[in-house]
């Protein structure tokens, strides 16, 4: 990985923009299919990988000698193998049977993501996905509202209760699957931001607020909030001084599989 980086600094093809890739992501097997139908057909698990991906942590009984047959048995020898690959990392130092464990950093994180967006690719028609991301860097907020809808009908399916990082979890996978540079609650302005997305080749960004309400009729107050912070909070702040200057705000609410997108 360092030497690619050395080279990609020699040869010109490092992008200061986007940042060190993570060069190893495609070597060794490294996405050592983390779902595998596993995480989908589970719900506690899937729910443990949104706390990961939100930069939480899953409480495991980490078994260090687990045969790799086990693996796929439940919940805990998953988590166990993960943290003996190293996707993920002790987030204690004390030495306990039960520990918390936690996503090492952004190229595993981004590891993650790729693999929600490779579990929901063969469930969603791409037109879709990419309807919905020409729909919003063109500012066409009906048609982004209607795409998403379509989308959400075909993924919660696969969901028993949701939770405002479940949506978080599918717009993360689906602009990284786009190839997108994702930003998932970043410190930026006076707050931490739901999610960024940019585009460093175009000078564009995108910032999107998400709000999740059990009743329909709360759906507009939530976006009225959700607008309000994203002003409030000055989230582009940080984008200006990257020096994007196409810089999109939406407060995007939901409640069950129905979305509402808003301009802010």
């Amino acid at each position: 990985m360092v030497l690619s980086y050395v080279n990609s600094l020699l040869d010109g093809s490092y992008s200061q923009a986007m940042g060190p890739e993570s060069y190893w992501i495609n070597t060794a097997e490294t996405s050592v299919g983390l779902s595998n139908g596993f995480l989908w057909e589970n719900t506690g698990d899937r729910e443990g990988l949104e706390q990961l991906l939100a930069g939480g942590t899953v409480d495991c009984l980490v078994n260090e000698n687990l045969p790799y047959s086990r693996i796929h048995e439940n919940g805990e020898n998953f988590w166990s193998s993960l943290l003996e690959t190293g996707y993920l990392t002790k987030a204690v130092t004390e030495q306990m049977p039960r520990l918390p464990l936690r996503i090492p950093n952004r190229s595993v994180q981004e590891v993650f993501r790729r693999e929600v967006w490779d579990s929901f690719r063969d469930r969603i028609d791409n037109v879709f996905v990419e309807e919905l991301d020409s729909a919003l860097w063109t500012e066409e907020v009906e048609r982004a509202e209607n795409t998403l809808n379509r989308i959400l009908e075909s993924v919660l399916s696969f969901y028993h209760e949701y939770h405002e990082y479940s949506y978080h979890l599918i717009l993360a996978g689906l602009f990284t699957g786009l190839g997108d540079r994702v930003q998932s609650e970043r410190e930026t302005g006076y707050g931490r931001s739901d999610l960024i997305i940019l585009d460093p080749a175009k000078a564009r960004s995108m910032v999107l607020e998400l709000k999740h309400v059990k009743d329909r009729n709360e759906m507009q107050s939530a976006l009225k909030v959700a607008h309000g912070q994203i002003i409030r909070e000055k989230y582009e702040s940080v984008l200006i001084c990257e020096g994007y200057t196409t810089r999109l705000r939406y407060a995007v609410s939901f409640s069950s599989k129905q979305v509402m997108i808003r301009k802010a």
